[in-house]
C-alpha cells in the first residue's frame, strides 16, 4: 500500500525562513491547510503575518502591502514546545561534557527549529558558559534564528549516584547533606533557571537514589526563591512522596506501574 505523506510546516519554521527580512514586513500566506490547535478539523485559509505577529486568518484577507507566499496546500500548525530535553551534550552517538559548545548548542537548536519545535526546556544539564558567554541572552533577545532555549541550569543529583557521570553529567550539584543545599541553590540562581531539576531514581538499582531529606530541602529552598521544582522520577512510591512534599513538575511519568487516578489528581 502506498502511503500518502503531507508536508507540515510550523509558523515558527516558516517565519524563520524570512528572518533576514525586515521584522516589520508583512506576509500573506495563501492556500494553506491550517491545524489551529483547538481540536477542530484542518481547514483551508490564508494567514496574514505582520512582523512577528499573526495579524489575521481568513479566506478574504486584503493586504496590498504584503508579500504573497502561495503555500500550495501545505499544512501549517502551531509550533511545538518540548519541555524536557538535554541540549549540547550529544554529538554523533556520544554523550560528553566536551560536546557542550556554542556551535553544538546552536546546531541542535537550529535542528529543533527546522522541525517546528519553537521552544525547548533543557532539564538540568546546562553549564555556566551559556550565561557567561551571553549565548542565552542572545537567544532570548531574538538575535539568533534558533528555537527559544529555556534552561533549568545545573540540576541536583546524588554523590556517586544518579544522574550517571558517564552520560556527560559531570556538572551536577550532588549534596551529601541538606546543609549544603542553600548555598548550591544560591549558585544555581545566578544562572536564572526557569525551573529547578532533580533526579530521584536509582536507574534500575545501579545507583544510590536521592534521600527524602535531600529532596525535601531542595524543594524548600527552591520555593523560597520562587522557583518551581521538576523531578526525574521512576517509581510510583517516590512520586507520591514527592508530591506530598511539594513537587511542582513531574518531568516524565513513572515507569514501574500504571499511574493511578489518585496520583494524577
Amino acid at each position: 500500500m502506498k502511503a500518502k505523506f503531507k508536508t507540515f510546516l510550523s509558523l515558527a519554521l516558516l517565519l524563520g525562513t524570512c528572518y533576514t527580512s525586515s521584522a516589520q514586513q508583512k506576509f500573506l500566506l495563501t492556500n494553506a491547510n491550517i491545524i489551529d490547535g483547538t481540536g477542530s478539523p484542518e481547514y483551508k485559509s490564508n494567514i496574514l503575518v505582520d512582523g512577528n505577529t499573526i495579524a489575521d486568518i481568513g479566506k478574504n484577507i486584503v493586504a496590498k502591502d504584503a508579500t504573497v507566499v502561495d503555500l500550495k496546500g501545505k499544512t501549517i500548525m502551531p509550533s511545538i514546545i518540548s519541555t524536557h530535553v538535554h541540549i549540547g551534550l550529544l554529538k554523533g552517538t556520544k554523550n560528553s561534557a566536551d560536546n557542550y559548545t556554542r556551535d553544538n548548542i546552536l546546531h541542535q537548536l537550529t535542528r529543533y527549529q527546522d522541525y517546528g519545535v519553537s521552544n525547548i526546556l533543557a532539564m538540568g544539564t546546562d553549564r555556566p558558559s551559556i550565561i557567561q558567554s551571553g549565548l542565552l541572552d542572545s537567544i532570548h533577545n531574538g538575535q539568533l534564528p534558533v528555537s527559544n532555549f529555556l534552561s533549568a541550569g545545573i540540576g541536583f543529583g546524588v554523590p556517586n549516584g544518579a544522574p550517571p557521570m558517564e552520560m556527560g553529567l559531570d556538572l551536577v550539584y550532588r549534596p551529601s547533606n541538606p546543609d549544603q543545599i542553600p548555598a548550591e541553590m544560591d549558585s544555581l540562581q545566578s544562572m536564572h533557571p526557569f525551573v529547578v531539576k532533580m533526579w530521584v531514581d536509582d536507574f534500575g538499582g545501579k545507583y544510590k537514589k536521592m534521600s527524602p531529606e535531600i529532596y525535601k530541602k531542595i524543594i524548600e529552598e527552591a520555593h523560597k526563591k520562587g522557583l518551581r521544582v521538576a523531578a526525574h522520577v521512576y517509581y510510583l512510591s517516590d512520586l507520591r512522596q514527592l508530591l506530598n512534599d511539594g513537587l511542582d513538575i513531574v518531568a516524565h511519568s513513572i515507569r514501574d506501574f500504571v499511574i493511578d487516578d489518585a496520583t494524577i489528581q
